[in-house]
């Protein structure tokens, strides 16, 4: 799932497109980084405001080293000329040129890029991931699913013209980020003094909001452990501020509407054709990384359907 989102975002966002190699590299990039870094700095919980340096081991270098690789001709073929007009790296560069006090050099172009590429493939492939674990335990949801791409797509692929009717899949991905919201835990700094119920914050506090908790709780969500995407169908909504996978207020995420298309879409095409098993005995771990994956990876058997 992360190769296919590399590949989506790569074409979507920088107009270039990724070799196999090239998605590889990024999506492992990506894995070695999050094995080796925290999800949460423990020097703000140490009084540091700014919080500990990273150790940049050797292993931690080579895997940025690997991203940054991928991301630097993406940024050098824009500077050269070569890349999609209508690209946000391109909308970047002439925003350079026009306004040459921002100093967006090829390190900040490069650290922009990287920063797009990670929130807008890895925390789709995260989804995507946990919504094949949750369809493989829940088949009853899978034939629905089924049902409906094919009495709204028959037998062409599906399309972004289709997602109005595609209602089962956008539920099952809306349940799967409840479930397993690919960023667990959000962390904001108090910028000044601040009151929260009873409690005082002081400035430079590290405030953390854990939609993990969150979305699992039951005076917000009825059964809030089972997987019920029926409570996103015939215009279920949650509570506000109850249900905030892609984060809330002026910071939520802006890349919103693309990712959850995106997966919607992803689902339905591989959905269409192929149906993904977990052995029934293997053992799925949630890990809160950066992004919330399972341990060690899913395995899973792909099975073809057969064409109705």
């Amino acid at each position: 799932m992360a190769g296919l989102t590399a590949e989506i975002i790569s074409r979507a966002v920088f107009g270039n497109d990724l070799s196999e190699d090239g998605a590889k590299a990024v999506s492992e990039g990506f894995e070695s980084y999050q094995s080796l870094i925290d999800s949460v700095n423990i020097g703000y919980f140490l009084g540091f405001d700014e919080g500990l340096p990273v150790l940049r081991t050797p292993k931690l270098r080579r895997s940025v080293s690997r991203i940054h690789q991928i991301i630097d001709k993406v940024v050098e073929d824009h500077l050269a000329g070569r890349g999609d007009d209508n690209s946000m790296v391109e909308l970047l560069v002439r925003r350079q040129k026009r306004n040459p006090e921002l100093k967006l050099d090829v390190v900040a172009l490069r650290n922009e890029a990287a920063t797009i590429f990670m929130a807008g493939h890895e925390t789709t492939a995260a989804t995507l991931t946990w919504a094949w674990y949750l369809l493989s335990r829940a088949q009853w949801v899978e034939k629905s699913l089924h049902e409906e791409i094919a009495r709204v797509c028959s037998n062409h692929v599906p399309t972004l013209d289709d997602i109005p009717q595609l209602d089962w899949c956008r539920a099952v991905i809306e349940e799967t980020l409840r479930l397993y919201p690919p960023v667990p835990i959000l962390a904001r700094q108090a910028k000044e003094a601040d009151r929260i119920g009873d409690i005082d914050v002081k400035p430079a506090s590290l405030v953390l909001i854990v939609p993990w908790l969150l979305h699992r709780t039951e005076a917000f969500f009825k059964h809030a452990h089972l997987f019920k995407p029926e409570r996103f169908m015939n215009g279920g909504k949650a509570i506000p501020y109850s249900y905030i996978p892609f984060a809330s207020g002026p910071r939520v995420c802006p890349g919103l509407q693309f990712g959850l298309q995106e997966a919607i879409l992803c689902l339905a095409i591989l959905a269409q054709r192929f149906k993904v098993r977990v052995a029934e005995d293997a053992k799925v771990e949630p890990q809160c990384r950066l992004t919330l994956r399972p341990r060690g990876g899913l395995p899973v058997t792909l099975h073809r359907r057969e064409k109705v």
